[in-house]
């Protein structure tokens, strides 16, 4: 008899201690496959948010590209052009084509915001500080042709497509470091 209690009781130990291992097991696994599926979503608003600032970002550059464009347009058809002289008849088609641009341009800002604060929101600063850059040179733009009324010349129009487009690039290169991870 003493040998069956032994049995019973060696019964229940090693279905107590299988019935432990498992619990155990369960819990540390499916703690496992939560923090893993957490992490998967994180990193799936992370590149879902990157897209969007990504449009975002195409949209207010595309914007400030049409109005360096409508400015060149105006250079080109009136070369010797200096400036714009807002009571000459002449000049009221001109200033008003520049000046739909510029509104498209600021329209667009909202996009630049947007996209900023999202940025900072997710900690790629360098991503953040091209989209600034390129506001502050919609604004240079904007200061000398819009509220001083002076045409940059053929140079500087040069110039400020190469700072548009290494802006863009820089914006671009800071963006795909953190949407491969």
């Amino acid at each position: 008899m003493a040998t069956e209690i032994l049995d019973i009781v060696d019964t229940a130990i090693k279905i107590g201690l299988g019935a432990l291992i498992s619990g155990v097991s369960t819990y540390y696994i499916t703690k496992q496959n939560h923090a893993t599926d957490a992490k998967k979503q994180f990193l799936n608003r992370k590149l879902g948010i990157i897209e969007a600032v990504t449009g975002h970002f195409d949209e207010f550059s595309t914007s400030l590209s049409e109005l360096i464009s409508a400015i060149d347009g105006v250079r080109r058809k009136h070369p010797d052009k200096e400036s714009f002289d807002l009571n000459d008849q002449n000049d009221a088609p001109l200033w008003k084509f520049i000046n739909d641009h510029d509104d498209k341009f600021c329209n667009a800002r909202y996009h630049a915001i947007f996209a900023a604060s999202k940025l900072y929101l997710l900690q790629l600063h360098e991503a953040a500080d091209r989209v600034t850059s390129l506001n502050k040179l919609g604004n240079d733009i904007r200061t000398q042709v819009l509220f001083n009324g002076k045409l940059p010349s053929s140079p500087q129009l040069d110039q400020w497509r190469t700072e548009l487009s290494n802006i863009k690039k820089e914006f671009f290169h800071a963006v795909s470091a953190h949407y491969k991870t």
